[in-house]
């Protein structure tokens, strides 16, 4: 059975999953967050096979094995597929697995973050800016969500199993390895200074083995990414609007004043929590959500170079949804964020959303 949505119907599926995640938070109960998931998973996993400029390869390549050697050539991911393939020989099944697990991890992170950050903005803002990306770079989405959930571990301070954990997930996806960085981030604040020279010097040298690395292995694709076809040659003012909010946002929370539109307006007397815990926080967010920016803005010249930041630029979620829970701010923000995250969903929606409308889910085949 195949059921279509035309685009702006779409609206009307992600809708019950903002409304899940707000009860969620609200009652502070899983339940809730849980059927989001499910609900989420099943709208990404059950896209049809030509929804999304990448799906319609992805079923090629695992109801044939594989058959062309250059594409999907990572060994974990492969093997992976391979196995699921022998036990459900359903590649909707295998994509419907890799969605489940996607965000699972994904919104399981989030959920870590809901005393710091607005859980529902979290989410809202996953649905409007990043929702499109895992339907059509599931590999890479796949990679992301196991290295952002499992940036808990340097919470706990267990660097060399996430350094494990990033090898492995280069075998899904080699741009992983590009997530090194987050190593040197999350321990920063904790070394002497002495300690960070010699923490800097490896990081640095492992990160741009790593990019050599990658350059070598993907120069075809790379050499595509860079080519006349796929040069930009113009300012992305969306981008701009991005890093604008990002730097207005910042400097006000640091200064920690109040913007007064109306001079009327009384001033909250209400104290904004901001104990050293959350000041780590907030630099951690922030730095790595920075990160993605500066890797993103090679998405103006050269298209699908943001991607290769996704790593990063994915704590956008985070950053704003701290700022509109924690800051004097709040509504300001939320504006902020708002006017960029409607104007690229409703871009998405006009237009075919890189291949995702007309959508439709398919429920067997």
């Amino acid at each position: 059975m195949v059921i279509y949505m035309d685009n702006f119907n779409f609206i009307l599926l992600i809708i019950p999953i903002i409304v899940l995640c707000i009860f969620a938070d609200k009652f502070d109960k899983k339940a809730f967050l849980y059927l989001a998931i499910i609900f989420l998973s099943l709208i990404v996993g059950l896209r049809g096979i030509n929804v999304g400029i990448d799906t319609k390869p992805y079923y090629n390549a695992l109801i044939n094995n594989f058959p062309i050697k250059w594409q999907f050539e990572e060994i974990g991911f492969r093997y992976i597929s391979s196995f699921l393939m022998g036990i459900f020989e359903n590649a909707t099944i295998v994509i419907l697995i890799y969605s489940f697990i996607t965000n699972t991890l994904l919104l399981l992170r989030f959920w870590d973050f809901r005393k710091k950050c607005s859980f529902p903005i979290m989410i809202t803002l996953y649905l409007l800016i990043y929702l499109f990306y895992p339907m059509n770079i599931m590999r890479q989405f796949l990679a992301i969500s196991i290295i952002i959930y499992s940036t808990k571990l340097l919470e706990k301070k267990k660097y060399i199993l996430f350094l494990l954990i990033i090898i492995l997930s280069s075998l899904i996806h080699k741009t992983a390895l590009l997530s090194l960085a987050f190593i040197l981030i999350y321990c920063w604040n904790t070394l002497t200074k002495n300690k960070k020279i010699l923490l800097l010097i490896p990081t640095v040298l492992a990160s741009s083995v790593s990019l050599i690395y990658i350059i070598r292995l993907e120069n075809d694709h790379i050499i595509n990414y860079f080519s006349a076809n796929n040069s930009v040659n113009n300012i992305n003012i969306t981008f701009i609007y991005r890093v604008f909010a990002f730097i207005i946002s910042y400097m006000l929370y640091k200064s920690n004043k109040k913007i007064v539109f109306n001079c009327k307006e009384k001033t909250e007397k209400k104290e904004i929590k901001n104990d050293i815990e959350f000041d780590n926080d907030f630099k951690n967010i922030s730095f790595i959500y920075f990160i993605g920016l500066l890797f993103s803005s090679s998405g103006m010249f050269f298209s699908y170079m943001t991607r290769i930041g996704l790593y990063y630029l994915c704590y956008e979620i985070l950053y704003w949804g701290f700022l509109i829970k924690n800051s004097k701010n709040k509504s300001f923000n939320f504006a902020l964020i708002m006017i960029y995250a409607l104007y690229v969903f409703l871009l998405e929606l006009i237009n075919n959303g890189n291949g995702i409308f007309p959508y439709y889910m398919v429920l067997e085949r």
